[in-house]
Order: structure tokens, then C-alpha cells, then sequence
């Protein structure tokens, strides 16, 4: 299955970091297939801090799954089908580049809570991800300008 989306959700920070990007994933799911990337984190945790968000959505949106970052077969598949990948940890992001995406298509973590935002009533654009991948769906975020370079993956 193609995913629109891979997000790496690592123990590995600190704060609520984790769980709002856990709340940005499922929303992002409204435009296509996420898949999160488990590094430290238990399925049933990340279950616990979805169920309020999925309680408020409707049932027909794609969604996420749910891939540890020990299964190779699984990380590989979602990562390369994937329009693109949001990374947490220098272990993944090495992994993603060893696999060999595109760098363009690598952007930290950090980004996906700036572009998409917390605020439902935000003003949004749409964020077009292009038709290199066949993916023609778009995303309501919050604008906040461009990225600077320094900022990529």
C-alpha cells in the first residue's frame, strides 16, 4: 500500500512532543496513509494517545499504521512508498538515506508541528506534495512561510 506519509514518533524526546506529533499524524491522515514509525514507543501507548483524536474524526479517513523501527521489511516498504518522511532520530534518517530517498523528501519532525500546526481555526494554504509519486493530495496547514535550508533534514 502506498503511504502518503512516514513519521518517525520517538521516545527520545522530551516534553509532549511525541504526543502532539502523534495528533499532527493522524489529522496529516485526512490526506492519505500515514505510517508512524515506532522508535521506543508501544503500539498501546501511542493507541492511548490517539483514541481522543480518532473519537473526534470521521471513520473513513485513511489513517495511520503503526511500523517499528526493528522491522526492517516494514520501515523499508513504508519509507519507499512514501511521498514523504518525517525524521526524529540520526538512526533513522541514516536509515531513510541509506535506502536511498531522495533528500527532498527528508524533513525533520520539528517541521511537521511547524507546517501543520495545533490551532484548528489557523489560516491554512494548501501544501501541495507534487505528482512525483502520483500523490494529488493536498493538506490544510498552517501557514508560517517558507522553511529556511538550514531547517531540511
Amino acid at each position: 500500500m502506498q503511504n502518503w506519509a512516514v513519521i518517525e514518533i520517538s521516545s527520545v524526546t522530551e516534553g509532549s512532543e511525541p504526543i502532539q506529533l502523534l495528533h499532527c499524524a493522524y489529522r496529516a491522515s485526512q490526506s492519505g496513509l500515514v505510517a508512524l514509525v515506532l522508535n521506543g514507543v508501544e503500539p498501546r501507548a501511542a493507541d492511548r494517545i490517539l483514541d481522543p483524536v480518532v473519537a473526534d474524526m470521521p471513520l473513513t479517513i485513511p489513517g495511520v499504521e503503526y511500523v517499528s523501527i526493528d522491522d526492517d521489511a516494514r520501515v523499508r516498504d513504508a519509507v519507499l512508498s512514501a511521498g514523504i518522511v518525517f525524521v526524529m532520530t540520526r538512526r533513522f534518517r541514516s536509515a531513510v538515506l541509506g535506502l536511498g530517498v531522495d533528500r527532498e523528501r527528508i524533513w525533520p519532525v520539528r517541521s511537521i508541528l511547524t507546517r501543520l500546526g495545533q490551532e484548528p481555526r489557523s489560516r491554512s494554504v494548501q501544501w501541495h506534495l507534487g505528482n512525483r509519486l502520483g500523490l494529488h493530495r493536498h493538506l490544510q496547514i498552517r501557514h508560517v512561510g517558507p522553511l529556511p535550508e538550514a531547517e531540511r533534514a
